[in-house]
């Protein structure tokens, strides 16, 4: 079973493979909450970094996500996991690698 910070309802929103520095795509979704229009997220992978989590270094890629002009960070490592978020003045990190 595959674990992840994410509800099992978000991960197809995103699409963490095939990552490359400078890689952009959007995430259209149904927010039942504020509109019946489809909103639009941006995504845009930033940067390499190397994050030290329980002793390890991991590779990953530094993607920001804005949505509703709110900027969300998430570091995904090689394998397209997400190790690290930080949003709304939190941040989750990925535990038992």
């Amino acid at each position: 079973k595959k674990r992840s910070i994410f509800s099992g309802s978000l991960m197809p929103l995103f699409d963490m493979n095939n990552l490359s520095i400078g890689r952009e795509w959007s995430i259209e979704w149904m927010n039942p909450l504020s509109s019946s229009k489809p909103e639009t997220a941006l995504a845009k992978v930033e940067a390499k970094e190397m994050l030290a989590v329980e002793g390890k270094n991991i590779e990953t890629f530094l993607v920001t996500l804005e949505y509703q002009k709110t900027l969300f960070r998430l570091w995904v490592d090689m394998k397209g996991e997400i190790i690290k978020y930080s949003g709304f003045g939190f941040t989750l990190i990925r535990e038992g690698l």
